[in-house]
């Protein structure tokens, strides 16, 4: 359920105002992924909400310096690389252009406060912290380069501007690892409805299939998918395997397969068409993840959207899209990984199981929209717009303590009158009945109590600490059917 404050109250909030996504790449860059598809579905929802927005990324030679796509002004220059220093001049010439810049921190930020002006709102996203990615793929002095960018120079440049993060695991590296000092927020990625590509109730292959999506690139670890195949035929010898996606791993898979044998087992299909990529996700008894870690999983969701389980690592990210024994199975060290697909396997081989576990991936993956994804963004740049400080730092903005609150109240549209005067922007909350739900950042159980007698509460209250699942899902519950935990 979706707090009626966060997707109307929060996107009204930016009619008329002027704001520049920046991102490493666009949505029709041929390595595009999770990144990109977040910023134009968000980018899409604000330009609907009557915003203008622009979304300043890299250029491919293939595609144009400028053009726009359902109302999105895209500014496309520079490489991968140099693509910054086109940022900082893009910004230094329209200084004062936009009224918020979102600043999409892949790795390295743009560093858009420092080219912005001081009038310019910045609002920083971070998908996934990039610190042990660096040593993957640069060698010395490189990989030293990327974590001073992403870690010492970003704290230096951001200071205490907010920043949004897809998952509580991503939300604990920043601060753990990163040390911005900003207040952080939790904005998941949405997921597609299936109703518009594919139906999510169509057969599966007869034989035991397994689907893994994502870019092939090192810290994917599609490799150990590949080398526990041969372990899995013992127990299944028709098993097929379904790998999706592209990248400069694809060479050296390819070559693992032959050498192991495999042609006839596991297939690179590359990147397909989203219809083909329900179709296949569809076919497969269980989806498999082997990544070293994500900022959250959107092919988990994917996968669960059509009713198909996902095995992965405990991991950051991972451990936040799957709900471990419900929606999938998580498992500890690379050499469990064929004992946890064996499981997987020999759980969906059961349909009154399977069926069972489809329904809940189904019921789990329905909690992600992509209009929360907007309105819970449109939510942090509405609160930095605000125009009284005092309403903006009510709670203790230097916290990272959040607080789930309930209690009763005798007239619901009184207490929402009084709420929009009250909360910020980004305080979500939510009236079933007489029921009030609220999800309080930057707050303790104390200062819960002074925020909802401001709201003229006056009866029980309940307050607790919220955990990482009260960020994702602050309104909603995931419950653990007996029978499924294999």
């Amino acid at each position: 359920m979706t707090p009626p404050s966060m997707v109307t109250t929060s996107l009204s909030a930016l009619k008329g105002r002027r704001i520049l996504f920046m991102n490493w790449r666009c949505l029709d860059h041929p390595r595009a992924g999770g990144a990109e598809t977040f910023v134009f579905e968000v980018a899409r929802r604000f330009v609907r909400a009557g915003a203008g927005v622009t979304v300043f990324a890299a250029r491919p030679r293939s595609l144009p310096r400028d053009s726009t796509v359902d109302g999105i002004r895209l500014v496309r220059r520079g490489e991968e690389f140099s693509v910054y220093a086109h940022g900082a001049m893009y910004l230094a010439q329209h200084r004062g252009d936009f009224d918020v810049i979102v600043d999409c921190q892949n790795g390295i930020p743009f560093y858009a406060a420092l080219f912005a002006g001081s009038r310019t709102r910045v609002v920083c996203v971070i998908h996934h912290v990039h610190q042990q990615q660096f040593n993957q793929r640069f060698g010395r002095p490189m990989s030293s380069v990327g974590r001073f960018l992403e870690g010492p120079a970003s704290r230096a440049v951001y200071g205490t501007r907010p920043v949004a993060v897809v998952s509580p695991s991503t939300r604990q590296m920043v601060r753990r690892q990163l040390g911005l000092r900003g207040p952080l927020f939790v904005v998941p990625n949405g997921s597609y409805p299936t109703s518009s590509h594919v139906s999510c109730t169509g057969p599966r292959a007869q034989a035991p299939t397994i689907a893994s999506v994502g870019r092939l690139v090192p810290h994917k670890r599609t490799e150990l998918l590949i080398e526990a195949v041969p372990s899995l035929l013992a127990a299944w010898p028709d098993l097929r395997v379904e790998i999706v996606g592209d990248g400069p791993e694809r060479g050296r898979l390819e070559a693992l397969i032959r050498r192991l044998a495999l042609e006839e087992t596991v297939t690179l299909r590359g990147y397909v068409s989203r219809d083909r990529l329900n179709a296949v996700l569809r076919s497969a008894w269980i989806s498999v993840n082997a990544s070293d870690g994500e900022g959250w999983g959107l092919s988990v969701i994917e996968a669960n959207a059509l009713g198909r389980p996902v095995v992965a690592r405990r991991v950051p990210g991972l451990r936040d899209s799957i709900v471990d024994g419900v929606t999938g199975w998580l498992y500890d060290g690379h050499g469990d990984l064929a004992v946890a697909i064996d499981r997987g396997l020999r759980v969906t081989a059961h349909q009154d199981t399977a069926a069972a576990l489809a329904e809940r991936c189904r019921s789990w993956a329905a909690q992600f929209s992509w209009d929360s994804t907007a309105g819970r963004l449109a939510a942090v740049i509405a609160e930095e717009l605000l125009d009284h400080p005092d309403r903006r730092t009510h709670q203790g903005h230097r916290s990272d303590l959040a607080c789930m609150v309930e209690f009763e109240v005798r007239d619901p549209e009184h207490f929402a009158e009084r709420a929009a005067h009250v909360l910020r922007p980004t305080d979500m909350w939510v009236i079933d009945g007489l029921r009030v739900r609220l999800l309080l950042y930057g707050c303790d159980e104390g200062q819960a109590a002074h925020i909802v007698a401001r709201l003229g509460v006056t009866d029980a209250v309940r307050a607790r600490v919220a955990t990482g699942h009260d960020l994702l899902v602050p309104f909603a519950s995931v419950a653990r059917p007996a029978g499924v935990s294999g």
